[in-house]
């Protein structure tokens, strides 16, 4: 008997440190739509382990319950803090696999045992020296993952398949832009946390997840101005003046007449800052590749989620850096549509993670 398998978008979801999105696709005759998306925000973190185990199950039910959402498979990410990613070199030697190899240089890396993890190999590269290969490791610890399939259970779904932050960010990238000639560099600026990612066109150079988010600007602005503690009006702010104060030309007729410089300098000084400490933890990254191989050449960088509402952020960015830098907001460029999606559900959060996610099929019977 031949066996007919659908395929479908399942509900992906990203648990991030204090924030939870659930998205959901569905294929159309021109491209993807965006059929459901849910944000929600948790009063405690999760960082590691499971986290607030209450609070987290009624947003799981609250997505289970909705009727954006079709089906109850899930996709989902374990927060950064359930994840350990390093670089390992391997030697393979003559009856060893590439696997059991990679799993014998991982032991060091790793606050558990091997055999009670769980692996992915996002970028597999040979050196060019001997059966020598760079790889990238990332793990999570198999009870974690089987709290989260318990957790899943208790409010009605079944979760399919864990997947890595990692992978479904250069997933989204190569659909949005194709696979690099030259490596870039990947920086998705989230809600309370940020992944940088240093990624070539057949392999990943290096990736970290720092403690870096959108939310230090959005205080930074409502301590100083003296806001209420909401993000509406520092997103106005920033979407209207962001950088401007730097990036524009101060020379210009429309500048010099503007009666609103005054705001532009204040939010300027305001926001620098806290945008320069993301720019250094790049600053170290691209460090530590160039150590590894010192002749390397950057293409560019692309900046994803929350930041690419700030107005010249990639003029910003380009001046720091030297070399081109690209918003990247695949709603806004047209590239995925929304379905019906409730006012204020696609503003709130940053969704481009679970966006990723949602783009990787899973076939049921």
């Amino acid at each position: 008997m031949i066996e007919n398998l659908k395929h479908r978008y399942p509900i992906a979801i990203n648990i991030d440190y204090k924030e939870i999105c659930a998205v959901q696709l569905r294929a159309t005759q021109k491209s993807l739509a965006i059929k459901g998306i849910l944000c929600r925000e948790l009063k405690d973190e999760i960082d590691g382990a499971l986290g607030p185990k209450e609070g987290l199950l009624g947003i799981l039910k609250e997505i289970s319950a909705s009727s954006q959402f079709t089906g109850k498979q899930i996709t989902a990410h374990l927060p950064f803090g359930s994840i350990f990613s390093f670089p390992v070199l391997v030697n393979l030697t003559k009856g060893e696999t590439i696997e059991s190899s990679i799993l014998k240089e991982s032991k060091e890396y790793l606050p558990f045992s091997v055999s009670e993890g769980v692996f992915d190999y996002p970028s597999v590269k040979e050196t060019g020296n001997g059966n020598q290969y760079k790889v990238i490791v990332t793990a999570a610890r198999r009870d974690d993952i089987l709290r989260y399939i318990d957790l899943a259970k208790q409010a009605g779904l079944v979760l399919e398949r864990v997947d890595f932050p990692v992978s479904s960010f250069i997933r989204l990238h190569r659909f949005l832009h194709g696979p690099p000639e030259n490596p870039v560099i990947l920086c998705h600026m989230g809600g309370f946390k940020s992944l940088i990612v240093v990624a070539g066109n057949d392999c990943i150079l290096a990736e970290r997840a720092v403690p870096w988010g959108m939310e230090s600007v959005y205080k930074r602005i409502q301590l100083n101005l003296e806001l209420e503690s909401d993000r509406n009006t520092p997103r106005i702010l920033l979407r209207n003046f962001g950088l401007s104060f730097e990036s524009e030309n101060r020379n210009s007729e429309s500048y010099k007449e503007a009666d609103d410089n005054g705001i532009r300098r204040t939010l300027y000084q305001i926001i620098a800052p806290s945008i320069d400490r993301l720019i250094d933890e790049i600053h170290k990254i691209i460090g530590y590749i160039r150590s590894e191989e010192a002749q390397i050449l950057l293409a560019g960088m692309y900046l994803y989620g929350d930041g690419v509402c700030i107005r010249y952020l990639d003029r910003y960015f380009q001046n720091r850096f030297n070399i081109p830098a690209k918003l990247s907001d695949p709603v806004a460029e047209g590239v995925f549509s929304f379905e019906g999606i409730p006012a204020g559900d696609s503003d709130e959060c940053s969704y481009t993670l679970a966006l990723g996610l949602a783009m990787r099929k899973v076939s049921w019977l």
